[in-house]
């Protein structure tokens, strides 16, 4: 499954799915070229866009499921965190709330 397959708004985009079906860029003229270029660009920022949002979401859930006195181990399956940035969160969030988390 490619990237586009996976954001939506892009995948519908009738400039992303032109993009995607370009397969010799160098045949482009110059003018096309720079727009492909600018086109790229712009996918590019908006999958790490994409792929920050996913990250600060599955953080967001550990998060909550920490707050929970979840187990790491457990957290870490279903967030696909390792367990070492976990207990970075885990630190943080107890240093943050004043509290201690289990």
């Amino acid at each position: 499954m490619s990237i586009l397959d996976k954001i939506p708004s892009l995948a519908e985009n009738e400039l992303f799915q032109k993009l995607a079906a370009i397969e010799d860029i160098t045949v482009l003229c110059k003018e096309d070229q720079e727009k492909y270029d600018d086109a790229i660009k712009v996918m590019r920022d908006h999958i790490a866009a994409y792929k920050g949002a996913i990250i600060e979401a599955k953080i967001e859930v550990a998060k909550n499921m920490l707050m929970e006195n979840e187990p790491v181990d457990k957290i870490a399956r279903y967030t696909g965190l390792s367990e070492e940035k976990l207990l970075r969160i885990k630190a943080k969030c107890a240093y943050t709330q004043g509290v201690t988390l289990g």
